[in-house]
């Protein structure tokens, strides 16, 4: 948005156990390339389907006058039968940067609608804190009675932290 504000939905589903094949298409590739196989696979969680709903968003807090630096706020929900968490942290980014309505760091630079979109070279740092009350793919199906043969409870404090470089031109 022009107040440099960015709101991501998405709807994410998929699959866990035999059904989403993944022994097989490992295996696949292993014996492709000339890979070890793997043991363990009978460990794996009981078929389980999974739909979760997810809001992501990013609010300019602060940018330095010369426009080298600025700060996000982020927030992150997700609900359903996969992942529920929520999520709050800030995002630096150091360099040449864009407005956020024109950067890659949002994959707004193409539909910005302005035209030439200026080159941006730039670190950034993100460092998000989770509050995590369910995770299928430690505790298994959320709506299952039989979860599978090995399945674990959950830390439900995460800090994630990311460090990268981008750079976008044209």
């Amino acid at each position: 948005y022009k107040d440099e504000s960015v709101l991501e939905l998405a709807v994410e589903t998929g699959l866990y156990g035999k059904g989403a094949f993944g022994e097989p298409l490992q295996k696949g590739i292993h014996d492709l390339f000339g890979f070890y196989h793997i043991s363990g696979w009978d460990y794996q969680l009981n078929n389980n389907f999974v739909l979760d709903a997810q809001i992501d968003y990013h609010r300019l807090f602060w940018r330095n006058k010369q426009g080298k630096i600025d700060l996000q706020i982020n927030t992150k929900i997700s609900a359903g039968l996969n992942q529920d968490y929520l999520g709050a942290g800030p995002v630096m980014r150091i360099g040449k940067i864009n407005a956020l309505y024109r950067s890659a760091y949002h994959q707004s630079r193409l539909n910005s609608g302005t035209g030439k979109v200026d080159e941006e070279r730039y670190f950034y740092y993100k460092p998000m804190l989770f509050y995590r009350l369910y995770d299928a793919s430690i505790q298994g199906g959320m709506l299952l009675h039989d979860k599978g043969p090995i399945v674990f409870d959950i830390q439900p404090w995460v800090l994630s932290q990311q460090v990268g470089f981008t750079y976008a031109k044209s």
